[in-house]
């Protein structure tokens, strides 16, 4: 529809003749100025009506009051970017079923005029065009000759006339006329070839010959093909309500009484739902969004009721036409509905909430569009840190061109708005107020009117003052789906769980039991030193603490495989874990009837400390569903407990369906809430009468490598925990004390670019107890909140424990991991296959995998492109022994060109870093794809084990060093560094390691692993040291940095852990 300072435009039209029917037709009758239906003078009056503007079940009855007004036909627009939202996939369903529209236009009597585009403007974002057009092709030339544009019309044409064919007139269906593009006089360009070609492909698709309407044109039919009895509205001005009924009618009879063909436009306007309305460039900033209501002050409304120009419409299209044998529609009685409580999830910079919602984030060093993104529509965060220099206070903010609207933030600060429509692009911002600038943009809808290529985003330039910033990090938040947001309503109650809990309110800890931990190989179990189960009990109980036992075997935590043995995808490869599958079943038994018997004696009934034990663990989120294993999981867990304590499930406040069990106590996990009435009136659809109990109510949240350190205000967790105490609610913290995922423990989540983000090290969760258990300020607000309720416990509250410094401490370079002395030493089996195999074909745990095979001959395509399918999880990249890059399933990174002259054998060093613990019990880790270059596979590999589970092997390692000066592999990755250190004080303080200068790796102290490093990606920089494996006198600690060269190896143990 055309902009109203443009003027009136007309149509340019195919008149289509039979191909197939031959005793139906329709064309002009030049002479006599009429249209000619199977010879007959031929009138319309029609209206307009977009099927994509209201919902499937509205058609029938709207196109009913449309024929009942008198109206002969129903003209639509076919909206490209809803059949077509990305690059071939085509969607031809629901309010894209434009056959169906059409069958029900036919059946209630009325012609169809069809107004396929490719631009349709229609106050539509970007007039109709799919936005994936400027991302495939930025330099675009849309509604021109343009060879691309072209190509992609020509496709989108075929998919879609040939659905509409069976349609037309000439082959007994209801379509009289198609429209060839859309008011295209209005549009600068005036491409006549364009035109040109477009005509002969719509000729090529639907048979039919082309004619042109000029206003020269001596002879044919009249045609106003947008009769407006309304107009459009955009944000910020006031309705374009046409209340004078009587010039609409009035201008409407001369029309009807002079024989001219007339087109209503809108008959019924709709909405526009979701992201789709458009936009003008017009207003103080060029651009004017249109609302979401599509009403247009149309006959029908916007919920498709008659209106008073409906009837004055009616009465005049009767006295040109027959009266229909339709009755005449009436309103519908309207419902109101009490008022809805909503609860804040928190805002959108809260790392929880920015992790769920981001579906890719990328960094560059300019701001990225939307579109170079490849994203629709929603929002996009840009972040970047402020210059450390700044002297002027207050400093000048100024984004070029921000399309469309700009939150800024600073340290998740809000500061302002910057706005396109109202050209607002600079914000004064005060010194004090941080180092992270975040500017997070709303696309409010690209121009559907003389500007086709209206891209979204901050599409120019930052600037601090004068100086202009780069090296941004962009987190697209598309929100097209309401799945990341159930997620999020999901996760703000749990996401991913947990591991050990200590509630100081009635003196309850909570425990999970680690499958893995006690049988790390089959039928090998573990029950001493961190996995003295027993004694643990025994020591909450020494301290008047009951204890909630949760043994799974499921128990997420944000531990490797959520708990699970990696050996169950060994010995079953195929095994559906958490289901009625036989072989998992097997295994859980025998694990139980291991466990369980030890903990018997610490039941309840039995005079133990342990009240209740849990059935499985959040289940309902599971996608299986499986009522057999849930119930076979009863059945067993009551075998052993019997009626010796309470047994439960816990589940999210929307998950109770799949995880609870009937008659076994259902409990919530959710963390901080305004209002936990919503979630305990859910609770009371499965549980009427009985406790409440929020299993998991979370103070703090979980972190990735490579995301901002979750944080949760301690006034907000106190705020939650006295409405739910106020109830009478059973609260456990998740987590109270979150501890330190040691060795190879740390688990992974299916979030970020490549659908998996590992854990840190550190599970300090921001719990009241931080990772070293002191108490935090948290910890005394939640102890004063608690002492209120249930009076004081009569235990002194714990104070912070002294921490260490300790001098600088230097390493030496003692080779590479892949070297012969490596492979000799730390191995533990080499074996050769036609096609890469997995850690767990393997049967091995964690650490590396080493595959080689030669390239192959004949490369000379310099660089060649290295592809690595379905990496799991990270690959050091060598040729002939020499590092080259990185591969990598956290950013979604799985080629890396190489050059020809590097050598012959290529070597793939990959890193497990954590299975995921939550929804993907089957993760397994290595190559499971093929390795290509230039897409031609490779074969024949040899593979090198290196589960570096025993520490053992890394003492031979450097006791018996290589003599080989050949075998230094400075080059290579994974290089192993070994130091010494003294403490010679009596009493030894837990203290923080403190890698400055290392990239990413592993780190033994005294033997014993204390886990992954990764200062180069974040948050966490410093790994939580305890003062029990420390000793007086000498230490050793040893570091495998897999990839960075250290110039200067050397670390520090401080007194504080830092987080950036």
């Amino acid at each position: 529809m055309a902009h109203k300072l443009s003027g009136f435009v007309y149509l340019v039209l195919i008149l289509l003749t039979p191909s197939v029917v031959e005793m139906r037709s329709f064309s002009i009758d030049y002479d006599n100025n009429t249209f000619l239906m199977d010879g007959v003078p031929f009138q319309y009056v029609a209206g307009s009506f977009h099927y994509f503007r209201a919902l499937p079940q509205m058609w029938q009855p709207i196109l009913r009051s449309m024929r009942a007004a008198g109206l002969t036909a129903v003209t639509t627009y076919v909206e490209w970017s809803l059949h077509n939202p990305k690059e071939n996939v085509y969607t031809w369903d629901g309010m894209a079923d434009i056959e169906h529209f059409i069958e029900l236009a036919a059946q209630e009597d009325l012609y169809v005029i069809l107004r396929p585009g490719p631009y349709i403007c229609a106050e539509r974002d970007m007039g109709g065009f799919p936005a994936w057009l400027l991302h495939k092709y930025p330099g675009i030339q849309l509604r021109t000759n343009d060879v691309a544009y072209l190509r992609e019309v020509r496709s989108w044409y075929a998919q879609l006339l040939s659905r509409l064919e069976r349609f037309m007139y000439g082959h007994g269906g209801p379509i009289l006329l198609v429209q060839v593009e859309n008011e295209y006089g209005s549009y600068f360009a005036c491409d006549h070839k364009y035109l040109n070609w477009l005509r002969d492909e719509t000729e090529d698709e639907i048979s039919g010959f082309w004619s042109q309407l000029r206003k020269t044109q001596p002879k044919g039919p009249l045609v106003n093909a947008e009769y407006y009895p309304g107009w459009l509205t955009h944000w910020q001005e006031p309705h374009m309500a046409r209340t004078d009924i009587k010039s609409v009618v009035d201008s409407l009879d001369y029309m009807l009484r002079n024989k001219v063909n007339v087109n209503i436009y809108m008959f019924y306007g709709g909405t526009n739902y979701g992201y789709t309305a458009g936009a003008n460039a017009i207003g103080a900033g060029k651009y004017a969004a249109d609302i979401t209501s599509y009403d247009y002050d149309a006959p029908l409304s916007e919920c498709g009721e008659p209106t008073d120009k409906y009837f004055a419409i009616r009465d005049t299209i009767l006295k040109y036409f027959p009266t229909p044998n339709v009755s005449t529609p009436t309103k519908e009685i309207k419902m109101e509905l009490p008022s809805i409580n909503v609860t804040r999830l928190g805002s959108l910079l809260d790392p929880p909430v920015l992790q769920h919602l981001s579906q890719q984030i990328v960094t560059n060093k300019e701001p990225m569009t939307f579109e170079a993104l490849n994203q629709v529509s929603g929002l996009v965060l840009y972040e970047t840190l402020l210059p450390e220099d700044i002297k002027t206070d207050p400093y000048k903010l100024t984004v070029e061109e921000v399309h469309d609207r700009g939150y800024v933030f600073v340290d998740r600060k809000f500061i302002g708005v910057l706005s396109r429509e109202n050209l607002i692009n600079t914000l004064p911002i005060g010194l004090d107020a941080g180092r992270t600038l975040q500017i997070v943009v709303e696309n409010q809808g690209r121009i559907n009117f003389g500007i086709s290529n209206d891209f979204k985003g901050i599409v120019g330039k930052v600037f601090i003052n004068t100086r202009e910033l780069v090296n941004w990090t962009m987190y697209a938040m598309p929100l097209e789906q309401f799945h990341p947001i159930k997620q999020l309503i999901m996760e703000h109650q749990k996401v991913a769980s947990r591991k050990k809990i200590a509630d100081v309110g009635k003196g309850v800890t909570p425990i999970y039991i680690e499958w893995s931990l006690h049988e790390p190989f089959p039928g090998q179990y573990r029950w001493d030193g961190i996995a003295d189960l027993e004694k643990f009990i025994e020591t909450a109980q020494s301290e008047n603490l009951y204890v909630i036992l949760r043994p799974g075997p499921y128990i997420c935590a944000e531990r490797d495989m959520g708990g699970f043995p990696h050996w169950l995808l060994t010995k079953y490869p195929a095994v559906k874990l958490r289901t009625y599958d036989i072989d998992y079943l097997k295994e859980v038994q025998k694990w139980y009837s291991t466990l369980m018997p030890r903990v018997e004696r610490f039941l309840y009934g039995n005079g133990g400390p342990v009240i209740m034990v849990s059935i499985e663990n959040e289940y309902g989120s599971f996608h299986a569903c499986d009522r057999l294993y849930m119930q076979y999981m009863k059945n067993l867990t009551v075998h052993f407990v019997e009626d010796k304590a309470v047994l439960f499930t816990n589940d999210g406040p929307e998950l109770l369906e799949c995880g609870s069990i009937p008659g076994i106590l259902p409990t919530l996990d959710f963390g901080i809430t305004n209002n936990p009435d919503v979630f305990w009136k859910r609770l009371r659809k499965y549980l009427p009468k009985g406790p409440l109990v929020n299993a998991e109510y979370y103070p703090g949240w979980l972190t990735h490598w490579m995301e901002p350190t979750a944080r949760v205000d301690a006034d907000m967790v106190v705020s939650s925990l006295r409405l739910m105490l106020n109830q009478k609610a059973n609260v456990n913290f998740y987590m109270f004390f979150g501890g330190t995922n040691f060795g190879f423990t740390a688990g992974a989540n299916d979030v970020g670019p490549g659908k998996y983000s590992a854990d840190i090290t550190s599970y300090d969760y921001d719990a009241p107890l931080d990772e070293a258990g002191d108490p935090t300020p948290k910890y005394f607000a939640i102890r004063k909140a608690l002492i209120e309720y249930f009076g004081d416990p009569g235990v002194p509250a714990p104070e912070k424990l002294p921490k260490m410094s300790l001098d600088t401490v230097w390493l030496e370079r003692r080779g590479s991991l892949i070297s012969k002395h490596g492979r000799k030493m730390l191995a533990k089996r080499m074996v050769a296959a036609p096609k890469p195999v997995s850690f767990e074909a393997l049967n091995q745990h964690s650490g590396f995998l080493l595959y080689e095979t030669s390239l192959p001959e004949g490369l000379n395509r310099d660089p060649y492109t290295l592809t690595v399918e379905h990496l799991h999880d990270r690959a050091y990249v060598h040729v002939d022994d020499v590092f080259q890059g990185i591969l990598s399933r956290e950013t979604n990174v799985s080629s890396l060109p190489l050059s020809v002259g590097l050598g012959t054998k290529l070597q793939l060093l990959v890193e497990s870093q954590g299975r995921i613990n939550y929804n993907i019990p089957n993760d397994f880790k290595g190559i499971l794809g093929s390795v290509t270059v230039d897409g031609k596979p490779l074969n024949n590999w040899t593979i090198t084990c290196f589960p570096l589970d025993s520490y053992q092997y890394m003492e031979n390692f450097l006791n018996q060093l290589s003599n080989a000066e050949d075998d230094d592999l400075s080059d290579a990755a994974a290089q192993i560094y070994y130091g010494t250190f003294m403490l010679s004080n009596e009493t030894i303080y837990d203290t923080y390691l403190y890698p400055s200068e290392w990239g990413k790796g592993l780190v033994f102290i005294n033997g014993f692993n204390l886990g992954r490093y990764w200062p180069l990606a974040g948050p966490q920089i410093t790994l939580y040291v305890p003062r029990h494996i420390l000793t007086k006198g000498s230490n050793h600690i040893v570091m495998i940095e897999y990839q960075k060269k250290i110039q200067y190896p050397y670390v520090q143990f401080i007194d504080k852990p830092i987080f950036n």
